[in-house]
Formats: structure tokens, sequence, C-alpha cells
């Protein structure tokens, strides 16, 4: 993994965002509105620190850890999902969360497909909104 915050950087953030949630996004909405989704993605992740994930020297994700919020965020490119990239991540920001003990917390569009893999990670749902689950993970839990 490296860390990127630069135009490079950047770039493949905003197409891996687009890859990884249009689907769920037109499922659930009825549409992609490009200046609603570039407004999203800018609120999210244009002032935050990420590193990208590499397979073979190819970046195929990237990660957010908020630490001041014990939150984090998590994108894989469609093509390299259920292939154990997000899982080693995911239990890796968990283990750096149960070092620090402290909660994650983070949340998920209800259609959204990496919620099972949260879930088989001992991160469970606390409360819903209409388009939304938000999750938590306590650090007394099982990784």
């Amino acid at each position: 993994m490296e860390r990127h915050s630069g135009p490079e950087g950047e770039s493949f953030l905003r197409r891996l965002n687009q890859l990884a949630y249009e689907d769920v996004v037109v499922a659930r909405f009825g549409v992609w509105d490009e200046t609603k989704q570039r407004a999203f993605f800018n609120a999210k992740w244009t002032h935050q620190t990420y590193s990208i994930i590499l397979a073979c020297g190819l970046p195929i994700g990237a990660f957010s850890s908020v630490c001041s919020e014990s939150a984090f965020r998590l994108l894989v490119l469609p093509t390299h999902q259920n292939l154990e990239f997000g899982t080693r991540v995911v239990r890796a920001l968990l283990e750096d969360a149960r070092a620090r003990r402290v909660p994650m917390l983070l949340q998920v569009l209800h259609k959204n497909g990496p919620r099972v893999l949260y879930e088989r990670l001992a991160v469970r749902v606390f409360e819903g909104t209409e388009t939304h689950r938000k999750m938590r993970w306590e650090p007394t839990q099982q990784v």
C-alpha cells in the first residue's frame, strides 16, 4: 500500500469511487447524478489522507482511516472484490483500533455488498436510516 494525496491518486480515487458505487446508487436512487456524486466525493475524500491498495504493483482499491473519529472508508475495484483484499485491510484497521482501545464506526448503503464482510468481522449494525446502516465494532470483539 502507498499513501497518496496528489492529483494522480485523486484521479484514481474518483474513478474507483464511481466504479464501486454507481450500480448501488442507481439501484437505490435511480440515477447517478454526476454533480451530486462529485459533491459527495469531495466531502468524503478530498480532505483526507488515504492509502492506495496495490496488487502486483497496480492500484485496486483505497482506504482512509479517520483516527480522530475511529472511522474508516474502504473501496475496492469490482474486479478485485471477494478476493480477500478488503478483508485484510479491514482486519488490519480493526487490530489497530484494538491496540488503541477504540471502537470503529462506519456506514454502508443498504444494498452495499461489503456489509457482509463487516458482519463476518463482528462489525454490527446499531442504527439504520432510510439509505444507510450505521455499524460499530468494539475493541473487545474478535477480528
